[in-house]
C-alpha cells in the first residue's frame, strides 16, 4: 500500500489554479514563483482529477470539488475543511462536471468511476444518482 498523498491547491486568483500532488515538488515550485501555502489537504492516495473552484450550494463562499485515487469525491470550503465526501468503489480519474441540471437553482456534480458507473451528486450530496456505463 502507497503512503498518504497530500494535496496541495494554491490559489493565486480566481483564473489560476495550480495543485501539486508531491509535497517536494509544491515545496520547490511553490518558492520558485512566490507564492505561499495557505493549507494543505491529505488523501489516502493520489488526486488525478481537476480540481473545480464554485459556490456549490449558493452561500456565497467558494467549494473545492475533486475526486481522489480512492474512489472519494471530496467538497472542501475555500480554506480546506472538508464539508462533505461521497465514496464509489473504485478510483475517480475523471474531473468532475459541475452544472445546475435540473434548473432548480443549485449546481449537481457529474463524475466518472473506474466502478463502471457514472454518478450524479447534488450540492450536498444527499441525493445521488448512478447509471451504468
Amino acid at each position: 500500500m502507497r503512503g498518504k498523498t497530500l494535496l496541495m491547491i494554491f490559489i493565486v486568483s480566481l483564473s489560476l489554479l495550480v495543485r501539486f500532488s508531491n509535497q517536494h515538488l509544491a515545496e520547490v515550485k511553490s518558492q520558485a514563483i512566490g507564492i505561499s501555502l495557505e493549507w494543505s489537504f491529505e488523501t489516502e492516495l493520489g488526486v488525478s482529477t481537476t480540481p473545480n473552484i464554485i459556490d456549490i450550494d449558493n452561500d456565497g463562499q467558494l467549494e473545492i470539488i475533486f475526486g481522489s485515487d480512492e474512489g472519494i469525491l471530496y467538497c472542501l470550503d475555500i480554506n480546506g475543511n472538508k464539508l462533505w465526501n461521497f465514496t464509489t468503489d473504485r478510483c475517480l480519474y475523471s474531473s468532475p462536471t459541475i452544472a445546475d441540471l435540473d434548473n432548480n437553482g443549485f449546481f449537481e456534480i457529474v463524475i466518472g468511476s473506474y466502478d463502471e458507473y457514472v454518478y450524479c451528486i447534488n450540492h450536498d450530496a444527499f441525493s445521488i444518482q448512478k447509471k451504468s456505463i
